[in-house]
This record gives structure tokens, sequence and C-alpha cells, in this order.
């Protein structure tokens, strides 16, 4: 291959010339070169402003991408907001339930206590009634385990979505 081809140092001496010696066909060629490093520069400069010009496109590209991303965390972040407020609300509605139940639960074995005594009801009436009064109690504190079940396990929940945002 041409590559591959050595060449010899080769020296030749010439007489300098004044600038009146210098033939026409020298000084076009030296204009041609400068022109073609002017042509060569000018293609590089345009070259070069066109990569800058689409990195610039490319950058207001992900800008626009990065702005609606941005955009749609912010959305997620208030449907968040709206869940989370959401199970405030139920914990509160649930924890106000097992209020009133502990106070249901409460003034019935009052009123069974009361009836009792005014009544003057014989031992087998107060058994009957003690035991109506218990399956009352555990029914309700099995509620009440069920509301504490649902109140750990919203507040767990809400827990996860606040460490999701």
């Amino acid at each position: 291959s041409n590559r591959n081809v050595r060449l010899n140092s080769v020296f030749f001496f010439f007489k300098q010339k004044t600038a009146y010696e210098i033939s026409a066909c020298l000084v076009g060629s030296e204009m041609c070169i400068r022109d073609r490093l002017y042509s060569i520069l000018q293609h590089l400069l345009l070259e070069k402003n066109k990569v800058i010009d689409d990195q610039k496109e490319k950058i207001q590209n992900l800008k626009g991408q990065v702005t609606n991303q941005l955009a749609e965390l912010a959305k997620n972040e208030y449907e968040y907001m709206d869940k989370t407020e959401d199970l405030k609300k139920q914990i509160a509605d649930l924890k106000k339930k097992l209020r009133d139940n502990r106070l249901t639960a409460s003034n019935e074995k009052g009123q069974i206590s009361e009836q009792i005594e005014q009544n003057g009801s014989t031992i087998e009436k107060l058994k009957f009634e003690s035991i109506v009064l218990n399956d009352k109690i555990k029914s309700i504190e099995n509620e009440k385990q069920n509301l504490l079940i649902t109140i750990q396990t919203k507040e767990s929940e809400m827990k996860q979505q606040q460490n999701s945002l």
C-alpha cells in the first residue's frame, strides 16, 4: 500500500528569491491554500454551530420533559395528600365509633344493673341478664378489636403513602 512506502529524504537548495522573482503561479497556489484553509475553517465553524444548535434543542426538549415530570409529581403529591386526608377522616370516624360503642356498652350495663335492682329479680333472671350482658360485651369487644385492627391498617396505609411521597 502507499502508506507503507518510505520516502528517502531529499534536500534541495534554492537561491532565495525576492518577491518580484516569485512567479504568478506560486502566488496563486498560496492564495488557493489560504482560501482552502479559510473554507475549511468556515466549514468547521458551521459544523460547530450546527452541533451547538442540536445540543440547545436537546436541552430544550429535556427541560420540557423535566417540567412535565415535575408537574406529574406535583399532581401525584396532591392526590396522595387528598388520600391521606381521607384516611385521617376515616380513622377519626372509626375512633369516634369505638368511643360511642364503649359508651353504649357502659350505658347498657348500667341500665341492666339498675333494672335488676329496681325489679328485685330472682337469681335465674339475674343469671340470664348477666349472660346477655356478657354476650353484648363480648360482641362489643369483638367489634372493638375489629375497629382497632382497621385503625392500625389505615394508619399503616397512611404511613406508607407518606413514605412514598
